[in-house]
């Protein structure tokens, strides 16, 4: 027993399990990059499962066992130091005995009296916590820095633990929304099956902002064929007429003579012309693919779209969380901003459309009871490793003996600059 105790204890078995779990990572991600990339958001949530398949190593065997080897090997370590270093943590101990004093990094021999307030007043002012007894006096600070190391250890074995709860209760799932449409289900991707939401999500807007488009258009007429290349806002001149590009529709419709950019029937791209004739607005020209679509006069030349390229800006659905029939809660959802109700995240997984070319709205569905646990213990990790290597512990001695004063201390930071801190002290007390 005694011997896998110290094989648990042992510093080389953690970094070879930590050395084993960055392999184990690194490796999961790169088989499983290919096939995740090459996957389409559609309107069946379950084929969205090989989008999180490089997740699933952490469910594995292999991943729990180093994990759970890391956590015995962690948490021994740390029971063990602080077995050994209780006293030290809680009480204060030091020694007077003038060899102790002698045997420090900083040690002086004075051979005259000081002023006893005026060496507490220094010592007090420097921020050190002063023990003294008839001519000894014994100053320390910095001592939360003991615990730095310690803090770090026990938040890295909540984070293994916060880890295993999440790989035991938590779970996403995905659910793909038209708008003005509502869903009280989800597709749960870790037990492949549809399953109840606790509240109804309806998307009541979904808003797509583009870049600024450009085009690569034609122009015929009985005689010429000409090309040319638009922005949004810019201009040609044609014949007697100034054609410009005045509005895109990535999908849009035409139905009694108006054009809609939002359609429960099959879109199409739409391109805006306004054709100015002596600076007067005549007449709009849309255009559908290679049909023109005309409003008031016919012109007598012909425009067709070669090429268009638009590309996404920003996108937005506004969602509202419904119990019994009402609107408990109201929020926009898009990349970077989710929703939290009731222990669920929700977050914007993007959009797509159809097979008849209609938008919905993709959002994935995530619980995580231990999510708050791992939080905090990351913030206890970066609080241990900012006491570790920031704070010094600082500790003082000085003794009075037969008219001599003998002055020690050590430090557990920079030692230079501590020496040039007592150097200081001395000077001070000498004058």
């Amino acid at each position: 027993m005694g011997k896998i105790y110290q094989i648990f204890k042992s510093r080389k078995l953690a970094i070879g399990l930590l050395f084993l779990l960055s392999g184990i990572s690194i490796l999961s991600t790169i088989f499983n990059r290919d096939e995740v990339g090459s996957k389409m958001l559609s309107l069946d949530p379950s084929t969205w499962l090989s989008y999180f398949e490089t997740g699933a190593f952490s469910h594995s065997p292999v991943f729990i066992s180093v994990m759970g080897l890391l956590f015995i090997n962690l948490t021994i370590c740390t029971y063990d130091r602080l077995k050994s270093n209780w006293g030290k943590l809680l009480k204060t101990f030091y020694s007077f005995d003038d060899g102790h004093i002698l045997n420090l990094p900083f040690n002086i021999l004075l051979k005259k009296e000081i002023n006893r307030d005026l060496t507490e007043k220094n010592l007090f002012a420097s921020g050190y916590k002063i023990y003294k007894n008839e001519g000894i006096f014994y100053g320390e600070k910095g001592k939360i820095h003991l615990w730095g190391t310690y803090i770090t250890h026990i938040c890295i074995i909540l984070v293994i633990i916060a880890g295993t709860f999440s790989a035991l209760f938590s779970y996403v799932g995905t659910v793909g929304i038209f708008e003005k449409q509502e869903t009280d289900t989800y597709y749960n991707w870790m037990e492949k099956k549809y399953k109840a939401l606790p509240f109804k999500i309806r998307v009541e807007k979904l808003d797509i902002i583009y870049y600024n488009p450009s085009i690569e258009l034609e122009i015929r007429d009985k005689k010429d064929i000409k090309k040319y290349s638009l922005q949004k806002g810019e201009g040609i001149f044609y014949q007697n007429d100034k054609i410009v590009f005045k509005d895109f529709l990535p999908d849009s419709m035409v139905e009694n003579n108006e054009v809609f950019s939002i359609s429960e029937f099959l879109r199409d791209p739409g391109v805006l012309f306004k054709i100015y004739q002596d600076g007067k607005d005549v007449y709009n020209y849309w255009i559908f693919k290679d049909i023109g679509y005309k409003n008031k006069i016919e012109p007598a030349y012909t425009i067709n779209i070669l090429s268009s390229q638009y590309l996404v800006k920003s996108s937005e659905s506004i969602l509202n969380i419904i119990e019994n029939g009402e609107v408990k809660f109201r929020d926009s959802v898009r990349p970077n901003k989710s929703i939290y109700y009731k222990g669920l995240h929700i977050y914007f997984w993007g959009f797509n459309q159809d097979e008849y070319r209609n938008y919905f709205t993709g959002l994935q569905i995530s619980y995580d009871p231990s999510l708050w646990l791992t939080w905090i213990a990351l913030a206890g990790i970066l609080c241990g490793l900012c006491i570790t290597f920031l704070v010094s512990y600082d500790r003082v001695w000085i003794k009075y003996s037969s008219g001599q004063i003998l002055i020690g201390g050590k430090t557990g930071g920079d030692k230079d600059k501590f020496v040039k801190k007592m150097q200081k002290l001395v000077n001070e007390l000498e004058g």
